[in-house]
């Protein structure tokens, strides 16, 4: 949700056009989850990191809904 509203702050000032915006909200929407889900590989045994990891890598993927999957 955040996500969201900061791509529509970004269109609506005009500081960057909509192709653009909905690229980096696909990079972000995509490269998220991939960094989280590395990083839960190494997290070891501990029971916050891994948890950690799984919430960046879900939050970042709302991006997602942002870029390419908007009509």
């Amino acid at each position: 949700m955040p996500w969201s509203w900061f791509s529509d702050w970004l269109i609506v000032s005009g500081r960057m056009r909509r192709t653009n915006v909905r690229k980096i909200s696909t990079i972000v929407g995509m490269i998220g989850p991939a960094i989280g889900l590395f990083l839960l590989a190494f997290a070891g045994c501990d029971h916050t990191w891994p948890v950690i990891f799984l919430c960046m890598a879900c939050a970042t993927n709302g991006a997602l809904y942002s870029g390419y999957q908007v009509l």
